[in-house]
């Protein structure tokens, strides 16, 4: 298939023994010319049309720039677009991807999760059985992928026991959302760093002990959408605003910094998950360069599967050959 214009472009490259990755993001929207001149509440609600995947973390970052208030509305749909999110990856994404079949029932649960009770015990029967919950250490999760009752749990098993788990280890720095990037570049103090839900849930008792045993690899990304996905049943989720101007979105945290004059807008800059993850030297780059390069490593489904956990929200094109 030939790559359209919008796609994430990778290619792995065998050349004299080595693999070698080239990642090319797509072009961004040209955002700011977009909202330049429009009313702070006509770019909250543009820019959600253009990002519709997480729209209420989308409206929630740019109402907070442009210091609108932000609805206890708006913030419950935040926490339940980001629970869809989650439950599509564990239960529709991933599990093919290891040979598992999907749970489409499960995931059809999703959407009203948070609002009633009988899909919200559905879902979570369907993510955490026979736990009732995420389980919360490494012996939990083990006995969890042993029994195998839920396609996340045999998801998590085929990871853990068919690949090597340094496959896609990035023990990089973590994204601080008390501090700013830098803007315009995705970075912090100069460095790539690690943008995602796994950064929210990192204290969490499951993705402690997986960080000590196993570092900030695949299980570790996974683990993390399952421990919020408990969470957000429990109702427990997080603030929709991290800080003024930044969302937690499912993804990551979502950055805007606006600004009006007489005319309207006259400054706007976003910052994404994506931006992060793709910038050079980033996350995806450097899990990238972490794939085996043996010629009877599954390097394509070890690929695939890692550019789901970290997740660009972009349609990706991968190709895999020789230099």
């Amino acid at each position: 298939m030939t790559p359209g214009a919008g796609q994430l472009r990778i290619r792995l490259l065998r050349e004299a023994g080595a693999l070698r990755s080239e990642v090319a993001a797509p072009q961004a929207l040209p955002v700011a010319a977009l909202v330049r001149g429009r009313s702070a509440e006509q770019a909250a609600r543009l820019v959600p049309l253009l990002f519709n995947v997480c729209a209420a973390a989308q409206e929630t970052a740019v109402r907070s720039a442009f210091g609108l208030p932000v609805s206890a509305e708006l913030a419950r749909r935040v926490a339940a677009e980001t629970l869809r999110e989650h439950a599509v990856k564990l239960l529709l994404v991933w599990p093919p991807l290891l040979g598992e079949r999907p749970a489409r029932a499960a995931a059809g649960h999703a959407a009203h999760a948070l609002d009633e009770p009988f899909a919200g015990r559905s879902l979570a029967r369907g993510l955490f059985a026979p736990l009732e919950t995420a389980p919360e250490s490494w012996a939990d999760l083990e006995s969890w992928m042993a029994a195998g009752a839920t396609a996340p749990a045999r998801s998590f098993r085929a990871v853990a026991e068919r690949w090597d788990l340094d496959w896609g280890r990035v023990d990089g720095p973590l994204l601080d959302v008390a501090a700013p990037p830098d803007w315009p570049a995705p970075l912090q103090a100069g460095l790539a760093v690690e943008n995602g839900p796994a950064c929210r849930m990192a204290d969490s008792s499951l993705l402690r002990e997986i960080a000590a045993r196993r570092g900030h690899g695949l299980l570790w990304r996974m683990a993390a959408r399952l421990v919020e996905a408990a969470r957000l049943l429990g109702q427990a989720a997080p603030e929709a605003l991290a800080a003024p101007g930044v969302a937690n979105a499912a993804r990551g945290a979502m950055y805007v910094r606006a600004g009006l004059g007489g005319a309207g807008v006259e400054r706007f800059e976003r910052l994404s998950p994506t931006d992060f993850a793709l910038v050079p030297g980033g996350l995806l780059a450097a899990a990238l360069d972490t794939l085996p390069d043996a010629a009877d490593a599954p390097l394509e489904p070890v690929a695939r599967m890692l550019v789901e956990t970290v997740d660009p929200c972009v349609p990706t094109h991968l190709e895999v050959g020789h230099a």
